[in-house]
């Protein structure tokens, strides 16, 4: 019999190091993509806010109201701004254990323990997301509340009008969660019709809120920002760069004899793959994977009330990011609520699902220690080209459907 006691104390340890350790490295790095937040929040308060997309640390491709939600950090420091914004991420990760663990039952107790050691299994996404200061934790947290919301039956209107109006800002503001807010349009079933109604108006508003920001501020100004914002979105193309762990970079990368570059090896261009296929073929391809997981997230969408609710909410998230040309390492962390659901299950069923057990161990593996230090530059230039991090995500959530 497990002693929940210890492992619970075992697991909060290795989440505080976690989210210790990535704190630190964000300071030690100065959050860079913070530093592209902060600043576009800087021109806002200097009333140059036509410096947005032009002047930046890096590229900013966020919706221009965000550079007006970001403002207020640029009122302090830039390290100031960056330890509050640590501090907020810290905070919502422990809301998400507290609140998981609450909803989700292990041995009869709230399951403390899966919730904490999800952060664990998809610790090095975690600690990127903290080291870059990025957004991508917010999102997350906000979702998961959004949805776990939804499937509890006691929320009031207020509340569940709150969570979609946070929620949709954050979508609007990043584009690649949008498809979640069909969520109050299409699934409604068994929901009373003043909660649907709080829901919708949640989202109406919010995507008003943040979509009308730079109107209130700049006037017709504001639609040349938004040009500006779908100039940077379309500028940045299709990075085929081992980082980015999509589906059709992967095809690029190893079906055309297209060079592949390296940031390890200092941005070195490698050849991986053969003319194989044209690279419009492998285009083609690409959308339509893209095209068909955009239909599953909308099924899925349908399916509330007809799959067990936190199956159904954790799928969802996981989902999000799978149809995009361009995903991030980070962008994994949209796995922390399924993996809390798979470790629940695998550590309940210990003694007959060892499978489980091996593929859990191996999908942690394959995400924490396939970098450069652990496996050599060689074998990891080939890992990380051939998207493992998707392809060992992708397990993760289909065996989870076929357990739940």
């Amino acid at each position: 019999m497990i002693d929940l006691k210890r492992v619970t104390f075992f697991s909060f340890f290795l989440m505080a190091v976690i989210i210790g350790f990535g704190t630190l490295r964000a300071f030690q790095n100065l959050g860079p993509d913070f530093f592209v937040f902060f600043k576009a929040g800087e021109h806002v308060l200097t009333n140059h806010s036509h410096w947005i997309y032009q002047d930046s640390p890096d590229r900013f491709l966020y919706a221009p109201g965000f550079a007006w939600l970001m403002s207020g950090f640029a009122l302090l420091s830039r390290e100031m701004g960056l330890a509050i914004w640590c501090l907020l991420k810290a905070f919502g990760w422990g809301l998400f254990v507290k609140k998981a663990s609450e909803n989700l039952k292990f041995f009869g107790q709230p399951a403390w323990v899966p919730a904490s050691l999800a952060l664990v299994f998809f610790a090095r996404p975690l600690i990127i997301d903290f080291q870059y200061g990025q957004i991508n934790s917010f999102i997350v947290i906000v979702g998961f509340l959004t949805l776990l919301n939804r499937i509890k039956s006691n929320e009031s209107t207020q509340s569940s009008f709150l969570y979609w109006f946070l929620f949709s800002i954050l979508a609007f503001s990043k584009l690649f969660p949008l498809p979640m807010i069909l969520v109050p349009l299409m699934a409604t079933s068994g929901l009373p019709p003043k909660r649907v109604q709080a829901e919708r108006l949640g989202v109406l508003l919010g995507l008003i809120f943040i979509g009308g920001l730079p109107f209130l501020f700049e006037g017709r100004n504001a639609l040349d920002l938004y040009f500006q914002w779908f100039v940077a979105l379309k500028s940045k193309g299709l990075p085929i760069e081992t980082h980015n762990q999509s589906f059709i970079a992967f095809l690029i990368r190893f079906f055309t004899d297209v060079k592949t570059p390296v940031i390890a090896m200092g941005g070195k261009n490698i050849g991986l793959g053969y003319e194989w296929l044209s690279l419009k073929t492998v285009q083609l391809i690409g959308s339509i994977f893209s095209v068909l997981v955009s239909g599953l997230i909308v099924y899925w969408v349908g399916v509330f009330k007809k799959k067990s609710p936190w199956i159904w909410m954790t799928v969802l998230l996981a989902l999000l990011i799978v149809p995009s040309h361009l995903i991030w390492k980070p962008y994994f962390i949209f796995g922390i609520p399924i993996a809390a659901l798979a470790i629940k299950n695998t550590l309940e069923d210990w003694s007959s699902g060892w499978f489980d057990v091996v593929l859990l161990f191996l999908v942690f593996f394959s995400i924490n220690f396939t970098s450069f230090d652990f496996v050599g530059m060689n074998l990891y230039l080939y890992l990380e080209a051939s998207s493992i991090f998707l392809f060992s995500y992708l397990v993760l959530v289909v065996r989870t459907i076929q357990k739940n």
